[in-house]
């Protein structure tokens, strides 16, 4: 019964954490830059296995946000020269170290204009994008469409794990099989107050008799 009861508490706790979409949502959290990026230093969000999707909304009212994920080496060049905060380093459920790079704040290039992105989001609400699993150093990039400075964004990070619902559901299900199971076999071993009973009549009787 005691793998049961585990089956059912792991079962029920990643069926409740992922649930029907089969992604674990962290967030959202507040970023802030006064310089005209928010983007993550190549690996800060590299995890084997899982798909990450990242979700972020401008905190400013109707402000239109640009999402972008691009080779490190072409961010670092649409960059060059201004002022950004990098992610450096991403520990779940939510612990981020980053570093403001100083340079100029004026506008940047429309992001939108540039063809070398590998996934992008543009929205005045909450844009998501998936991160793809390559083998070079990719940058998220974060940027108010205009390439105006200053922002506030909230960041949500989704682990997506295709098919971990309907596991959990199954081992879930599982459990429950385990504990009716082992509670039949233990009522079927049990003596039960009523064949107690009658065994202790019979007893009688036959001593009586002799």
């Amino acid at each position: 019964m005691l793998v049961g009861v585990a089956a059912l508490i792991v079962g029920l706790a990643v069926a409740v954490a992922f649930g029907p979409d089969d992604t674990l949502a962290v967030g959202p959290h507040e970023i802030s830059t006064t310089g005209v990026a928010l983007i993550s230093a190549p690996g800060a969000l590299s995890y084997a296995g899982p798909t990450l999707q990242v979700t972020a909304t401008a905190e400013q009212p109707g402000a239109p946000i640009f999402v972008g994920v691009g080779h490190d080496v072409d961010v670092r060049d649409y960059l060059s020269g201004s002022a950004y905060t990098q992610i450096d380093e991403v520990s779940l459920p939510w612990r981020i170290e980053t570093t403001d790079v100083p340079g100029r704040t004026r506008p940047i290039t429309d992001p939108s204009e540039l063809t070398w992105w590998l996934t992008t989001g543009s929205g005045r609400g909450a844009t998501t994008v998936m991160l793809p699993l390559l083998d070079a150093p990719i940058d998220l990039v974060v940027i108010i469409a205009d390439g105006s400075p200053g922002f506030t964004t909230e960041v949500t990070v989704g682990i997506l794990q295709e098919g971990i619902f309907p596991g959990a559901m199954g081992v879930l299900l599982g459990g429950v099989g385990l504990l009716v199971a082992g509670r039949l076999v233990i009522r079927g071993t049990s003596p039960s107050p009523r064949r107690e009973a009658r065994a202790a009549s019979t007893h009688g009787g036959s001593a009586t008799r002799s």
